[in-house]
Formats: C-alpha cells, sequence, structure tokens
C-alpha cells in the first residue's frame, strides 16, 4: 500500500511550493508563513526528495542525506525565520542568501527528479565518465528472510540477457504483488557492479473478518552480472 501512494507523495512537496507561493503574492504577514508548519515541511521535503535523487546515482550512506538535510534545510529555516521577524532584518540578509542557494539548488534537483527519467539521470551521471561496460547477461535469485532475519528459500530465480526485466511478480492472498527491478539495474550500470544484494519489503493489504490487515514479508534480492562492451 504504501508503494502504490509513494510515488504521488513525491508530488507533496510541490503542491505545497505552489500554494506558500500564492499566499506570498496575496500579502499577508510573511513572519507567518515562513514560521507555519507548512512551509517547514515543505522545505524539508524538497531537500529530502532531492537527497534520494542523488541517492540514486550514488548510493551514498543515507545518514549523509540526513545530516545535508538538517544543515541546509535548517540553516535555511533558520535564517529565513530571522530576516522575516516583525518586518525584515537585513543583519541576515547574506546569511539568508547563503543558505538560498543551497534550497534553490535542493529545490532545482527536487523538480528534475519529478520530470525526467532515471534512465536520463544515469546517462547525465555517466557521461564522460571512462568507456563503460552494458550488461550482457543476469541471474538474480529473491530469497524469503525468515523471522530470525536468516536467509530462507527460493521463491524467485531467473537468467538471461537483454532485455533485462523491470519487475518480479508475486502472487499475492489477492492481488499480484510486484518488486521493480529498475533502480537496481540502474545502480548496478552506473557503479559497475558485478553483484548486487539488497532488501526488498512486500506489503499486501487483505480483508478477514471486516477489518483490514497489512501483511509484510521480507525477501533478499540477489543479482548477479556479466558485462560486454558497450
Amino acid at each position: 500500500m504504501i508503494k502504490r501512494f509513494a510515488p504521488w507523495l513525491r508530488w507533496v512537496p510541490l503542491l505545497l511550493l505552489v500554494w506558500l507561493v500564492g499566499q506570498f503574492l496575496e500579502g499577508p504577514s510573511y513572519r507567518a508563513i515562513v514560521r507555519s508548519g507548512l512551509f517547514m515541511v515543505m522545505v524539508t521535503g524538497v531537500t529530502l526528495l532531492a537527497c534520494q535523487a542523488v541517492y540514486r546515482l550514488k548510493n551514498y550512506p543515507p545518514l549523509l542525506g540526513v545530516i545535508y538535510t538538517l544543515i541546509t534545510a535548517g540553516g535555511f529555516l533558520w535564517t529565513i525565520q530571522h530576516f522575516y521577524n516583525g518586518g525584515k532584518d537585513s543583519t541576515y540578509y547574506w546569511p539568508l542568501l547563503f543558505w538560498s542557494l543551497f534550497f534553490l539548488f535542493n529545490l532545482l534537483v527536487y523538480i528534475l527528479s519529478l520530470f525526467v527519467s532515471q534512465r536520463f539521470w544515469a546517462l547525465l551521471y555517466s557521461r564522460g565518465r571512462k568507456k563503460s561496460k552494458s550488461i550482457r547477461s543476469y541471474r538474480l535469485w529473491l530469497y524469503a528472510i525468515k523471522e530470525d532475519g536468516s536467509r530462507g528459500g527460493i521463491r524467485y530465480q531467473a537468467e538471461g540477457v537483454k532485455p533485462l526485466p523491470e519487475t518480479i511478480v508475486l502472487s499475492g492472498y489477492s492481488q499480484d504483488q510486484l518488486i521493480d527491478l529498475e533502480p537496481c539495474w540502474q545502480q548496478i550500470e552506473v557503479q559497475q557492479l558485478e553483484s548486487l544484494k539488497k532488501e526488498e519489503l512486500v506489503c499486501e493489504t487483505i480483508i478477514k473478518f471486516g477489518e483490514a490487515l497489512q501483511l509484510r514479508e521480507r525477501f533478499e534480492l540477489e543479482i548477479q552480472v556479466n558485462y560486454g562492451e558497450a
């Protein structure tokens, strides 16, 4: 259920931004706007989602993105709230300009991530680098994860050549469950990995005795690839 609505949730900061711009144009107190919860959610959301877009290319530690968000979003919010504090405090003009550059950069990356495909991001990132190789063949396995965290039996396996599969389809109680492989292929190709392991969480909502229950199942995905010259 969460994965189903996640792509739409990415648009929430943009909708908040449009609404807040309208508030600025209507002329209410700027101090009230920049101190509102919606403004802080918008700034934080834009920064986090910009970090997520870069993470898909660079695969840096997620903690790094959290730290970057705390510093840049926090710095921008702190200075703009002090700048619009019962007027315009010129003392904070240059600090606000400095942190605004970070916010505008984050906003640009976030908006591009909404309208530009991941394939284009990967191509843009890899352009100008040393000659890369393309995936010639692959093998993949999907293992169930037991309650104690250890690897269980194989739920799915496949091997072949291009075109690379976009999803894994698993049978659910009420409908088929999909695991998106597109980010995995992108990460493998951009970083020229020979193997990749990652955990996948599949969620399904069922109705039992008139109540909605969410079933969660953890899997470990393992992919091995062979390369050929691009």
